[in-house]
């Protein structure tokens, strides 16, 4: 379900694009008039309008693959609706080796949990005059795909941090249930952490079919 939803949003990005590049014509004649009457107001409004109709600049992710900037932006949209402040490195390797629907499953159960927390935690940030955040971050480390997430949170109970084993996985919910079906079909490993009111969840998973002591390697 995640990637048809991914696909459909990639169809109708692109059929944006294609009704903004055949009256791409008219549009130049109409800035330039614009430009010649020195109407910046006028000029700024009609490029705004046309980047919104197009959806320029909506994966600003440029993760590298077409489904997880989607998939980014998705999320990105949800946090600044709920004015959770997002930032976001994310790089995805080529050849992964991770299917596309693991990511999906990786990425989005992850994120969900953290728009989840820094809800929760809304009203201990403003208190601090703070806003929740949430930042991703994921990569290749010593032939490893690093998935690292952080977001404010107002849990305190650090038992909940360390190595996380299947046992684990199901008493924080099914979402998490499936990322550790995922990190555990790769032979990766998980690992959480909370401090000074910031909760991360690491993602590791070997880039290459040699066996890795993933433990000693987190």
């Amino acid at each position: 379900r995640a990637q048809v939803a991914v696909y459909k949003m990639l169809e109708e990005q692109y059929s944006r694009s294609e009704r903004l590049r055949h009256d791409l014509k008219n549009h130049v004649v109409a800035l330039s008039g614009l430009w010649e009457d020195r109407d910046w107001e006028k000029l700024g409004a009609y490029l705004k309008k046309m980047e919104n109709s197009a959806g320029l600049g909506q994966y600003e992710e440029a993760t590298g693959n077409r489904v997880v900037d989607v998939l980014l932006y998705q999320k990105r949209k949800t946090a600044e609706a709920k004015k959770i402040v997002w930032e976001c490195d994310v790089r995805i390797p080529k050849p992964c080796g991770i299917s596309e629907f693991d990511l999906c499953v990786l990425f989005g159960n992850i994120l969900d949990n953290a728009v989840e927390a820094c809800e929760k935690s809304e009203e201990r940030e403003a208190e601090q005059k703070g806003r929740p955040y949430i930042h991703v971050r994921a990569g290749t480390v010593k032939k490893c795909f690093l998935l690292e997430v952080a977001n404010s949170t107002d849990v305190t109970d650090r038992s909940k941090c360390g190595h996380a084993g299947m046992e684990h996985m199901q008493e924080r919910g099914i979402g998490l249930l499936n990322v550790g079906d995922v990190v555990e079909r790769y032979d990766g490993a998980i690992r959480t952490e909370i401090q000074d009111g910031v909760f991360v969840i690491s993602v590791l998973i070997p880039l290459e079919e040699a066996v890795h002591d993933m433990k000693r390697v987190v």
